[in-house]
């Protein structure tokens, strides 16, 4: 609530103009199997051994999927959306938009959002 509050207070201020153009885009935020209600996934891992002959294993990975969406020319975050680490961030794109549109509501409007080639099939 209090990154909400702060967002719709910048855009009331006129911080990111009236027309708004933003960036979303995804990472993994890895930590361990420890942190309460993080995800996991099994990633393919390319690796060396010390005679030079490459390998692929896998391996298990723990963490978050974090999605944001971005104001192009502040690059401060509009939007947020933070999830397991196994979903994909497809899921959660509409869902992206729709908070950063409520969070610039009133003071500014979201025109145009550029997205990772991963999260344009909304």
């Amino acid at each position: 609530m209090v990154f909400i509050g702060a967002i719709r207070a910048l855009a009331q201020a006129e911080v990111f103009g009236k027309q708004v153009t933003g960036i979303a885009d995804g990472t993994d935020l890895e930590t361990t199997e420890h942190y309460c209600g993080c995800g996991q996934a099994t990633r393919k891992v390319r690796i060396e051994d010390t005679h030079g002959q490459r390998h692929e294993i896998e391996v298990t990975v723990y963490g978050w999927k974090v999605l944001l969406l971005i104001d192009a020319a502040t690059k401060i975050p509009l939007a947020v959306k933070l999830g397991p680490i196994q979903e994909h961030e497809i899921h959660w794109t509409r869902a992206l938009v729709t908070q950063a549109r409520t969070n610039l509501a009133g003071a500014a409007r979201l025109y145009k959002v550029v997205f990772d080639k991963g999260l344009a099939h909304v």
